[in-house]
């Protein structure tokens, strides 16, 4: 019998696949892995073999190793897998340049590195990881690379526009529900649509009193109106009998899948939240209420993030109601 990863990929194949995985006629495994998995054999296939080793060795060690390790713990997203794609074309972008300027990359001097960022500047996103790792392993001398620094300023939305829009999705019954909360989990708590998107069920606990939600290990309260959008949306995913059993809280088309976040994004575009600006925004206001430990721990952000954040929030926030009541309910914060 084949095993489910030899057969062709295609979008059929691949949603009786995650079919036959949630009912249990196959074993689960990490579809996103099995992407990557495929890509980069045909990546690495297609560079001169004078790098391909090279690249092959420092995919395994580097990348796989990271990406196996998130694939287990169900945190490997479509993005990240776009992250990583992007991370080696560049890589093979900067060895086919050197093998073009007749330089190897044990002779390769720092000039070398300073050119090839002169005409392509995304390489200060990629390079840094890559020279550290062959300086290590003997194949490089130690060269180095500016570390990638965004040239704009994260863009930010007028706090009347930002809670204008938050009272429009609390009340516009013409937005789909489920739209409707993970716009509103980008613009009160500052979430990224990538983790909204895969986002299980049993990160929200429901009771008479309240609902509450885990973005991180701390549970947020609900605010009225936020609540009942998903005491609905949690009913009508088990009215649907090809939902009611499955995993995530916002599913796809295929039930066995989470919704997909490059389609949720453009969903929010829709409706009028662009997910960037709405997300710096909520994050600059939570960051001028709330201190750096309760922020990382109620939103999942690392601790040093949560203190830059802190210390970049520029004012107060007075009318934000569901953080501050989760805060005041413990009293070991």
């Amino acid at each position: 019998m084949h095993q489910s990863h030899t057969f062709p990929r295609d979008r059929s194949r691949e949603y009786l696949r995650d079919l036959l995985i949630a009912t249990g006629v196959l074993a689960p495994d990490a579809r996103e892995l099995r992407g990557l998995l495929a890509w980069l054999e045909d990546f690495l296939a297609q560079q001169p073999s004078s790098y391909r080793h090279t690249l092959q060795t420092y995919s395994r060690w580097n990348i796989l190793r990271r990406a196996r390790a998130q694939a287990d713990k169900g945190q490997l997203t479509d993005n990240t897998v776009g992250n990583i794609r992007n991370h080696l074309r560049m890589l093979g972008e900067f060895l086919t340049w050197l093998n073009e300027h007749e330089t190897a990359l044990d002779r390769a001097r720092q000039a070398h590195i300073d050119d090839f960022i002169s005409t392509h500047p995304d390489a200060t996103r990629h390079l840094p990881q890559f020279l550290r790792w062959t300086h290590s392993t003997g194949r490089s001398r130690l060269l180095t690379s500016p570390t990638y620094r965004s040239q704009q300023t994260s863009p930010q939305r007028a706090g009347s526009e930002h809670w204008r829009t938050v009272e429009r999705l609390l009340h516009d019954e013409s937005i789909r529900a489920d739209t409707r909360i993970c716009a509103l989990f980008v613009l009160l708590y500052g979430q990224r649509v990538a983790n909204i998107s895969r986002m299980t069920r049993d990160a929200v606990t429901v009771t008479a009193e309240n609902v509450t939600v885990r973005f991180a290990a701390e549970p947020i309260v609900l605010p009225p109106g936020v609540d009942t959008l998903l005491r609905a949306h949690l009913q009508a995913l088990s009215n649907n009998h090809e939902q009611r059993n499955g995993p995530w809280l916002f599913p796809g088309r295929n039930p066995a899948r989470p919704i997909d976040h490059g389609g949720l994004e453009v969903r929010l575009k829709r409706v009028g939240v662009a997910p960037l600006a709405a997300r710096t925004t909520a994050m600059m206001q939570l960051a001028a209420e709330l201190p750096a430990a309760v922020l990382a721990g109620f939103l999942g952000i690392h601790p040093q993030t949560a203190v830059v954040w802190n210390t970049i929030a520029a004012s107060s926030w007075n009318s934000y109601p569901a953080l501050r009541r989760s805060q005041n309910s413990r009293t070991d914060v």
